[in-house]
């Protein structure tokens, strides 16, 4: 496939993602907050609630090769993983793989 198109910001998300796991859920990979290489220009956000939750990769709180940037103007920038139940096989970080977090990344297991 050839175009002459800039595709260098498809994908980008300006603002905040929120993404929350509950129920009776497996998921065979890893979960992200952030893009698939497409940065998010604001805050990400990952919950995991459910004690019947199975995830067989690891919990991203950034995204996959893919940045979370500040926001012109706000304090933002950060990530949020929270986990409150569930079975992860894999490894659990605040950041991302292969991404930069601007702000603060942030981790809570278990009840705040």
């Amino acid at each position: 496939l050839f175009t002459t198109t800039d595709m260098s910001l498809m994908g980008k998300v300006n603002g905040t993602t929120s993404l929350t796991v509950e129920g009776k859920t497996m998921i065979e990979g890893s979960v992200f907050g952030g893009g698939n290489q497409a940065d998010v220009n604001g805050s990400t956000n990952v919950v995991i609630v459910s004690d019947d939750t199975e995830i067989a990769g690891t919990v991203f709180g950034g995204g996959n090769e893919s940045n979370v940037t500040k926001d012109t103007g706000q304090a933002l920038g950060n990530t949020r993983v929270t986990i409150t139940g569930g079975s992860i096989a894999g490894d659990v970080f605040g950041g991302g793989n292969k991404g930069n977090v601007e702000g603060n990344p942030h981790v809570t297991v278990g009840q705040e």
